[in-house]
């Protein structure tokens, strides 16, 4: 009895030795620091870039009557008879560029892009006599600075879009004077192409690391132009709207 009790004091004391040595081996290692970061699912993330493209153009305005006028604004008679010819809008298109830079705010699988754009956009539209015959084809370009804000969803390599752009059109080319000048008496110059106005956006791009393409159609919504064809007592609004097929390559940071 007595050596069993010996024994089991003795099997008691290397058992609470062994526990303690253990305990101070524990403490004695560092803390391996956690990066909290890398348990949030959707990390907030900045990018920019530019890009550069070409385009497919073209105007489309409203066929239609137009009546040529006097100096005085009315109209224009001749051989007894009012001179009347007709706009038509021509469906051709024409050649265009963009150059681009934007900033991308990424959250997931989603994204907000604005961007800042100068390009030029323009198209054909045709004045016809009274017997159809083609008086004029106007080469209606003009340069614009465009400011998009787009919305977009990505998956593996490949990204949706679409959003507004408000477009600020600048530059135009004399053709656009000459070929409205003999229907109106406006200042052409001054009141001709100068209010921004809004257009949309949808596309499709690949990305490829750093490289990327894409591929967007601006579908024309609101009218360029501020000015009225035919005699000052029965104007007609003179309506000017774009659309544009563009495909861009560009590098984002």
């Amino acid at each position: 009895m007595k050596n069993l009790l010996t024994i089991t004091l003795l099997f008691s004391f290397f058992l609470a030795n062994a526990q303690v040595q253990e305990s101070d081996s524990l403490e004695s290692k560092p803390a391996i620091p956690i990066d909290k970061s890398l348990y949030k699912k959707n990390k907030f993330k900045f990018s920019w870039g530019v890009r550069g493209g070409l385009s497919k153009t073209r105007v489309n305005t409203t066929s239609g009557d137009v009546i040529q006028i006097t100096q005085s604004g009315t109209p224009l008679i001749s051989n007894g008879s009012v001179v009347r010819d007709e706009l038509v809008s021509n469906s051709a298109f024409g050649n265009g560029y963009q150059g681009a830079i934007f900033g991308r705010f990424i959250s997931g699988s989603f994204y907000l892009q604005p961007e800042v754009i100068y390009g030029s956009k323009g198209g054909k539209f045709d004045f016809l006599d009274k017997n159809g015959n083609l008086l004029n084809r106007v080469d209606a370009k003009f340069t614009a600075i465009d400011v998009p804000v787009l919305l977009g969803i990505r998956f593996r390599d490949a990204r949706i879009f679409a959003g507004p752009v408000v477009s600020y059109a600048l530059n135009k080319n004399s053709a656009f004077e000459t070929s409205l000048a003999p229907y109106t008496n406006e200042n052409l110059s001054k009141d001709f192409l100068e209010k921004p106005i809004i257009n949309g956006i949808v596309g499709l791009g690949f990305e490829f690391k750093y490289f990327f393409f894409d591929f967007r159609y601006e579908a024309g919504i609101q009218n360029y132009a501020q000015t009225t064809l035919g005699p000052s007592n029965n104007p007609k609004i003179f309506n000017f709207t774009t659309d544009q097929f563009i495909l861009s390559i560009g590098l984002i940071k």
